[in-house]
C-alpha cells in the first residue's frame, strides 16, 4: 500500500514537472532546464507545523515564483523514513534540484547519496547531513546563535546555578547550538550542567522532559530549549511545578508566542532569534544561480540575534511611533532660467544632464518623492536660488 501511494506520488510529481516545463521530458541524469522550461524544486521540510517551518516555506515559495521556480514541498513530520520516501520521489520525478532539511543529520546520507547517484544537485537548509554531496548548506550560524544566548544566561544567573539542557542531539543544526551554548558557559566556572535529555524539539515531550528535571534537581536554577516548542514546553511545565519563580528559562527561535511570553515577563526571559525568512529567500536563490551554471559557496551562514523583554519593549514602542510625514518636491517652471535651473536639479537629483533637461522642460514635474520635510525645504530652496519656481505637497500615495 506504501509502495502504491509513493508510486502515485511520484507520477504526480512527474506530470506537474513536465506541465511546468512545457511538457519536454528531463530525466533524472539531465536534470538542468529545458530551454523556456520552468525548473522544478522538491523540498523536502523537517515538519511544517512550527511556525519556523512555516516562514521558511512561505518565503521559498515567495522567492520561487520571483524567479520562475516551481516548487514541490512535502514535510518528513520528523521521521527519516518519510523524507527518504520523499526524496526517492523527487528522484523518480526528475526534479531540477532537492532541498532537504534533515529530520536525522546521518541517516539521512543515504537519500542524498542515491539523488546524487542520478546527477540531481542537493542543498541542505536549517540543518545540515552528515554525509553525502551537498552544493551547498544555507542555515543559522547556530554556533554563534547557542554562544549569544549562553552569554545571556550567565549574565541573568550573575555566573553561578545549575543548569538544564531540554536537548534534540540528532540534528547538526541543534549540535552547533547547544556547542555554542556550553562554550559560553565554560567562562562562567560558577554554573553547572546537571541534566541534559532530548524531546525531539517537540512541546509534548519538553514538558515530560522540564519536569522530570525539576524533580531529579530541586535546586535547578535554568533551563536551556534548543528550540521555542522545547521552551516553550519547560515554561508549561514550571508553572505546572510552582516553579515559575525559580527557574529562568531561555530559548531559540523567537516565534510569536515566545515573544510574548517574553514580552509578559514569564519564565522565558530571552531567545536566540532566527531569521527563517532570510534562509527561504538565499536557499532558493542560490539553487537559482546553480542551475544557471554560477558558482556558489558550499556553506551560506545567516547570522543570528537575540530577544529579550527589554529589546522588546522597545521594538513595541517603535511600531508605536508614528510614522515620519513624507513629502514630493515638484518643479513647476524654470522662469527664464532654464540653464541654472537645470544645474540645481542636477545637484538635487544626481540625474545626467540630459535627464536633467527633459524634468525641467516637463515642468510641472517631480524631482524629488516621499522625502522628509526638512530635505524637501533644503531641495526647494536650492532651485528657487537658481530661479525655479518650486512646491512642496504631501506625498502621493
Amino acid at each position: 500500500m506504501r509502495s502504491t501511494a509513493r508510486g502515485l506520488l511520484a507520477v504526480a510529481l512527474a506530470a506537474a514537472i513536465l506541465i511546468a516545463a512545457g511538457s519536454c521530458a528531463r530525466t533524472p541524469s539531465q536534470p538542468q532546464p529545458t530551454a523556456g522550461g520552468k525548473r522544478v524544486v522538491g523540498v523536502s521540510l523537517l515538519t511544517k507545523s512550527h511556525k519556523f517551518y512555516q516562514d521558511l516555506e512561505a518565503s521559498m515559495r515567495k522567492t520561487a515564483g520571483r524567479l520562475g521556480i516551481e516548487l514541490m514541498v512535502q514535510s518528513a513530520d520528523f521521521k527519516v523514513d518519510n523524507q527518504t520516501s520523499q526524496v526517492e520521489d523527487f528522484i523518480h520525478a526528475g526534479v531540477n534540484a532537492i532541498v532537504i532539511c534533515p529530520a536525522d543529520s546521518k541517516a539521512i546520507v543515504g537519500a542524498v547519496r542515491k539523488a546524487n547517484e542520478a546527477k540531481i544537485p542537493v542543498f541542505t537548509a536549517d540543518i545540515a547531513a552528515l554525509g553525502g554531496d551537498v552544493v551547498c548548506h544555507i542555515a543559522s550560524d547556530n554556533v554563534q546563535g547557542g554562544r549569544v544566548i549562553g552569554e545571556y544566561l550567565a549574565r541573568l544567573l550573575k555566573g553561578k546555578g545549575k543548569v538544564g539542557i531540554i536537548d534534540h542531539p540528532i540534528t547538526t543544526s541543534v549540535q552547533d547550538r547547544v556547542g555554542g551554548f556550553l562554550e559560553a558557559l565554560k567562562k562562567s566556572p560558577g554554573i553547572t550542567v546537571v541534566a541534559r535529555q532530548s524531546a525531539e524539539g517537540q512541546r509534548a515531550k519538553a514538558v515530560e522532559v522540564a519536569e522530570n528535571m525539576v524533580e531529579a534537581h530541586p535546586d535547578l536554577n535554568a533551563l536551556f530549549g534548543i528550540n521555542d516548542d522545547s521552551a516553550l514546553g519547560a515554561v508549561q511545565a514550571v508553572r505546572q511545578g510552582g516553579r515559575a519563580n525559580r527557574v529562568v528559562i531561555v530559548g531559540y527561535d523567537a516565534t510569536p508566542e515566545a515573544r510574548k511570553e517574553i514580552l509578559a515577563g514569564s519564565p522565558l526571559k530571552a531567545d536566540a532569534v532566527q531569521h527563517p525568512e532570510k534562509i527561504g529567500q538565499v536557499t532558493i536563490e542560490t539553487i537559482d544561480k546553480y542551475l544557471r551554471g554560477e558558482r556558489v559557496p558550499k556553506l551560506i551562514p545567516i547570522e543570528v540575534g537575540i530577544v529579550d523583554r527589554e529589546s522588546l519593549m522597545r521594538e513595541k514602542e517603535g511600531a508605536r511611533a508614528p510614522a515620519a510625514a513624507a513629502f514630493d518636491v515638484i518643479l513647476m517652471g524654470f522662469g527664464g532660467h532654464k540653464i541654472e535651473v537645470i544645474k540645481a536639479v542636477r545637484e538635487v537629483t544626481g540625474l545626467g544632464l540630459a535627464d536633467a533637461k527633459s524634468v525641467v522642460e516637463a515642468a510641472p514635474k517631480p524631482i524629488k518623492q516621499g522625502v522628509k520635510k526638512q530635505e524637501a525645504e533644503a531641495f526647494k530652496a536650492k532651485v528657487e536660488a537658481a530661479g525655479g519656481t518650486v512646491e512642496i505637497k504631501p506625498a502621493s500615495g
